[in-house]
């Protein structure tokens, strides 16, 4: 008899309700109907569930159930439809993707593959990358909740183990390696020693796949940095098994630079988190990185800026500078970039600076406008942004204080008095 998920007590009330719905619909299409994925996952691995976006995989039409289940619900919507016969719906505030059980063939390996639906649950588990990936849970009305595990995924996950299924699942798909170091690291799991063998003997496909598919490689590759993940046990996981190096060596993961992430707080963005990797890296190998794996223009454009920042230190560093110089400088960079290399930096002033331009100097403004500035006989034209900018220079450096201290400076500068307003 197949051991049974008590899903009541692990999901609560609002996932228990979408479920029966599903499984509802399962019944009336007469077509069985399973919960697999990251939910299946964290619950296998006996940790509280994260991805609260349900997978489901049915033995029929993935697009004739996704709405009549939204039919059914009367409160969702189909959101899309993907050609590897998935969709995404959205029921009672609650997204969820559906797909056909199916099979695939990479041929050649490392391209998308051809999907061949399948009769059972069983036909489709072997498909995917790790046995702990590879199980299921019924929403059958007839066994609910049992447990459908032919590749002992759920031994795998009380032992700590991540297995890959089959000796040519790198091979078929390279970025798989990428994604195992990223379960490695969130779940504190290691690599049995034949999976490790075959990434080792794989790992070279990655620098392949990023020639062939860069988008499916920078896809999966930006998937270390969201907040969910230990970037840099990622990272350290990566350089042992060599796995960065093939697709993306601009990456430092030297232990200086994996400390100094460490330190970053928990919520800090993506994007300064691979800023803060790559900003030891030259501008044109960034530039390179950038355009290789065809990187958005936001995360192109900051790494750019951390690595030419990180070029430009010494300036930050140099004591004899005012405050507003400084701000001055900083201005030209983004606010991730700036992140990031004020956790690399080793100088406290430097260090110190860039905190105080991020919280302080970034959001002063002068008390007076533009309007004031006209009132009071500043000639219209680049002479309005030059005194604004130097009465925001005024407070940034101390010698500035309030409205009637910048009256009292364009005073003298204009040569006369001026009336308070």
């Amino acid at each position: 008899m197949q051991p049974v998920m008590n899903l009541k007590s692990a999901l609560g009330t609002e996932l228990m309700r979408l479920l029966k719905a599903i499984s509802a619909v399962g019944a009336r299409r007469s077509e069985p109907v399973y919960l697999v994925g990251g939910m299946v996952r964290d619950l296998a691995a006996k940790r509280s569930v994260k991805d609260v976006q349900p997978d489901i995989t049915v033995v029929g039409d993935e697009v004739r159930f996704a709405e009549k289940l939204v039919e059914q619900s009367a409160e969702g919507c189909i959101i899309s439809e993907s050609r590897h016969r998935t969709v995404k719906a959205r029921v009672w505030d609650i997204t969820l993707e559906i797909a056909t059980a199916r099979t695939d063939k990479y041929s050649p390996w490392g391209d998308l593959p051809r999907i061949t639906a399948v009769n059972h649950i069983e036909e489709d588990l072997p498909r995917r990358d790790f046995t702990m990936n590879a199980i299921a849970f019924s929403l059958n009305a007839d066994d609910f909740g049992a447990i459908i595990d032919p590749l002992h995924g759920v031994a795998d996950c009380k032992r700590g183990v991540i297995r890959v299924i089959h000796k040519n699942s790198f091979r078929e798909d390279p970025s798989r390696m990428m994604r195992g170091m990223r379960f490695a690291a969130r779940y504190g799991y290691r690599l049995d020693r034949q999976t490790a063998c075959l990434m080792e003997r794989d790992a070279p496909r990655l620098k392949s796949m990023t020639i062939s598919s860069p988008t499916r490689v920078f896809n999966e590759f930006r998937l270390w940095f969201s907040a969910r993940e230990n970037t840099a046990q990622i990272a350290a996981l990566s350089r042992a098994n060599s796995i960065h190096p093939q697709f993306i060596p601009e990456l430092h993961t030297d232990e200086v630079t994996l400390d100094a992430l460490r330190n970053m707080p928990v919520r800090s963005s993506a994007l300064s988190k691979l800023a803060l990797l790559t900003a030891k890296s030259s501008p044109q190998s960034v530039a390179d990185l950038a355009q290789r794996l065809n990187v958005p223009a936001e995360w192109r454009d900051t790494i750019l800026d951390a690595s030419t920042l990180w070029r430009n230190r010494s300036g930050i560093e140099n004591e004899a500078r005012s405050n507003s110089d400084i701000a001055k400088a900083l201005g030209h960079y983004r606010s991730d970039a700036l992140q990031a290399c004020g956790y690399l930096l080793n100088d406290r002033l430097a260090r110190n600076r860039i905190q105080r331009y991020l919280d302080e100097w970034s959001k002063l403004k002068p008390h007076l406008n533009g309007d004031d500035l006209i009132e009071a006989g500043v000639p219209k034209g680049p002479q309005i942004s030059e005194t604004l900018n130097a009465l925001r220079s005024g407070r940034i450096d101390g010698w500035i204080k309030t409205r009637h201290d910048e009256i009292e400076w364009l005073s003298k500068k204009l040569g006369r008095p001026l009336e308070p307003s």
